[in-house]
């Protein structure tokens, strides 16, 4: 199956269309800066149309956080798409105790501003 066949039968997300909208948002209001954008953690793959089976790696995401993080101090407006309980930008500095008190953090944009010179 070639990757058009995929969307083709595939369903879109439910909450697509609003992604997409603040995703084209957020590249609009940063559109003259330096943007990059990163993928991090794991994959999972579909072998099969009825997932029963799949490819997975089980990537921690260590390089993909630590290059946030360079691009981020480098002046880069970043985009970090990363699976769930990967390693994140910043948060994996953290002692895991302090991390291992099931926090959850929901919706957050953080946005670093240069000051001027």
């Amino acid at each position: 199956m070639d990757w058009e066949s995929f969307y083709d039968t595939h369903p879109s997300p439910s909450n697509y269309e609003s992604t997409i909208t603040t995703v084209e948002n957020f590249v609009c209001s940063h559109e003259n800066k330096k943007m990059v954008l990163i993928t991090s953690g794991g994959t999972t793959v579909p072998i099969e149309q009825n997932t029963v089976r799949f490819v997975d790696n089980f990537s921690l995401g260590t390089r993909g956080s630590a290059s946030a993080e360079y691009f981020l101090d480098a002046g880069y407006v970043v985009i970090f798409l990363y699976r769930s309980n990967s390693l994140e930008p910043f948060v994996r500095h953290f002692n895991n105790s302090l991390l291992d008190k099931n926090w959850t953090i929901v919706d957050v944009i953080i946005q670093m501003k240069q000051s001027e010179l």
